[in-house]
């Protein structure tokens, strides 16, 4: 059944509210059907003319939606673009363009942690690429109004602020001659998954910057031990609902309790390259274990519908697969299911069981 216009556009405008402040007015959009296009491997793609919707970072050209550069909706589980998702074709909503940008590297942006270090960041590796085919002062297209975690990034990789071109979203905008790339990798974009070598270009990067050289784990014993909280996030977003108990076990095993949401990126990447394990409930935080030296482990807390839908060999699993990492997982039992988002699934609730939660840390230690 084709989606009511009218609906869409509400919401368009519902997001315009939100993070445009209504500044911005919608023009007059429509639907159209585009066929799925994913490139999948690492590669710089040169777009004379095509269309931007930013945020969400989809390139349309022609009959054709590029996915390669999809990473996530600034406000899921809603998208201002996406109406119907099939295995070839998408139905995108499409407003008229509210400027036109010239010559240009795309590079997006996300404004959530996990998303920004494993999906974002990689593509700066095509930076000096573009440079050589466009210019060294080409602007670089990411999301206005950047999180701290942003601009720290940054900084610390030597990205001038004067070269970010910040675009607000919902947006439609009109591209002419645009450097895309496409590093084959996503942590949440089907059918993509991370690749080593996005992963590895990311941890090099950082550890070159901070003068970094951490050495494998080879026990439990060589690095420090943490347990991520989550504590910071209140009780209307807290996931594991009995975090103070499990984090009472944490301490009692001799973890340090940290939360990187209060770290800046250099202070996180130095915390998570001297550990040897680390453990908590699911979250963004999580995405630095891409800076944890080879041989660490990493003991994820989740709920039972979180575990069957990101599986053994997605998120963060995945990453450990790819950096030389233990993972083990330790599945709580879901409370207030009628509280979670169907169409996002981390907003589940779940306990964890202090004894299922030790028994794990345990082994883990005696296998490593």
């Amino acid at each position: 059944m084709e989606p009511s216009i009218g609906l869409h556009q509400a919401l368009f405008d519902e997001l315009v509210r939100d993070f445009r402040g209504g500044q911005t007015p919608r023009r007059p959009g429509a639907y159209e059907m585009k066929r799925i296009w994913m490139i999948g491997v690492r590669r710089l793609v040169r777009m004379p003319e095509a269309t931007l919707l930013s945020g969400e970072w989809l390139v349309t050209v022609n009959d054709r939606v590029l996915f390669d550069l999809y990473v996530d909706q600034p406000r899921p589980p809603h998208s201002a673009y996406l109406s119907g998702v099939g295995p070839a074709f998408a139905q995108v909503f499409l407003e008229q363009p509210v400027g036109m940008i010239g010559r240009a590297f795309l590079l997006g942006g996300s404004r959530n942690y996990a998303h920004w270090v494993l999906d974002v960041l990689p593509r700066l590796a095509f930076l000096p690429e573009a440079h050589k085919a466009i210019g060294p002062t080409c602007p670089i297209i990411t999301n206005s109004k950047l999180a701290t975690f942003q601009e720290q990034s940054f900084e610390l990789l030597s990205v001038p602020r004067d070269r970010l071109l910040g675009l607000d979203y919902p947006g439609t905008y009109q591209l002419n001659d645009c450097l895309i790339p496409c590093t084959g990798s996503g942590i949440g974009t089907n059918p993509l998954s991370m690749q080593q070598d996005a992963m590895r270009w990311v941890r090099d990067a950082m550890w070159k910057r901070l003068n970094l050289r951490p050495r494998r784990v080879a026990s439990p014993k060589d690095g420090r031990k943490l347990f991520i909280s989550r504590e910071h996030e209140g009780p209307d977003k807290m996931r594991l609902m009995n975090h103070a108990e499990v984090t009472l076990a944490a301490r009692a095993q001799g973890f340090e309790i940290v939360n990187p949401a209060g770290m800046s990126v250099a202070d996180q990447v130095r915390l998570f390259a001297e550990a040897s394990v680390v453990t908590g409930p699911h979250g963004a935080g999580f995405a630095n274990m891409v800076f944890a030296p080879a041989g660490a482990t990493l003991i994820e807390l989740m709920g039972p519908r979180v575990n069957l839908d990101y599986g053994s060999n997605k998120f963060f699993a995945r990453l450990c697969a790819l950096c030389g990492h233990k993972y083990a997982r330790v599945v709580g039992e879901q409370v207030d299911p009628d509280k979670m988002e169907e169409r996002h699934v981390s907003t589940e609730r779940y306990m964890v069981s202090p004894q299922s939660f030790e028994q794990m840390i345990e082994s883990a230690q005696r296998v490593g």
